[in-house]
């Protein structure tokens, strides 16, 4: 008997290593079985549709960001002028933008140009915007399909409250400055790298920049497949504070 149980126990262990290392993945692998693949074998199963994963038997990975057709059109995308086939529900939160607070020193050193550029912004880039109609927890990951009404929230599975959430309750002001001209910073600060800086193998800074502006792609590759970086989804591991210190130069 106790045999039998030990074999179990072992059984069960081993199973959940495999489980484990089945979700694994590592940076440029592309996007199945990252927190991004919502399908019952992804990282992210838990916040896909249970409809979509089981009963329609499709267990899509695409679907709830892009489709072929009938996705959301510029005239309902909430302001946002950059809609790649967006299959999602886009978030019409505005935000408080990122500050480093009121008490800042003489010193010029402390003072924050990204604040100062985003003080008459509520809202960052579009394609920003577009990672936070997950993440900043107001829409639910599930709620995708424009063809008809019934099929454009297929439940309620939300990223709030969880170690995903990004701008959560409406505010920014915590989280790294996105959405503002990256050039007019480091003209201005010796410390921020120039945009032509290399990043990553044949990538620069000036690449990873949308219109000008420092958003969420400039650090994250969302899909997972050009990025060499050892951490999922940024474009440079960040070991030794390398990647903080590729546009931040503070070795010198």
């Amino acid at each position: 008997m106790k045999k039998h149980i030990w074999l179990a126990l072992c059984l069960s262990i081993a199973m959940l290593f495999v489980a484990n290392i089945s979700l694994a993945y590592t940076g440029g692998s592309g996007i199945a079985g990252t927190p991004h693949d919502l399908s019952l074998s992804g990282g992210g199963a838990a916040y896909g549709d249970t409809v979509e994963q089981t009963t329609a038997g499709k267990n899509r990975i695409c679907i709830y960001c892009h489709a072929p057709h009938n996705t959301v059109k510029l005239a309902d995308a909430a302001g946002i002028n950059y809609i790649p086939l967006w299959n999602h529900a886009v978030t019409v939160q505005t935000y408080v933008m990122y500050s480093n607070g009121t008490e800042i020193p003489s010193d010029a050193s402390h003072k924050s140009t990204a604040m100062e550029l985003l003080a008459s912004k509520s809202r960052p880039g579009g394609v920003s915007r577009l990672c936070l109609s997950c993440h900043d927890g107001t829409v639910s990951t599930n709620s995708y399909g424009f063809y008809n009404a019934t099929s454009k929230n297929n439940g309620n599975t939300k990223v709030s409250g969880t170690a995903y959430e990004i701008g959560g309750n409406g505010s920014l002001a915590n989280h790294h400055p996105i959405g503002f001209d990256y050039v007019s910073v480091q003209v201005t600060d010796d410390e921020i790298a120039p945009v032509g800086t290399t990043m990553t193998t044949n990538v620069k800074i000036s690449d990873l920049l949308w219109q000008g502006n420092m958003e969420c792609t400039t650090c994250h590759d969302v899909h997972n497949t050009k990025n060499p970086g050892a951490e999922k989804f940024l474009w440079k591991s960040d070991a030794g504070s390398e990647f903080c210190m590729t546009c931040h130069l503070k070795k010198k």
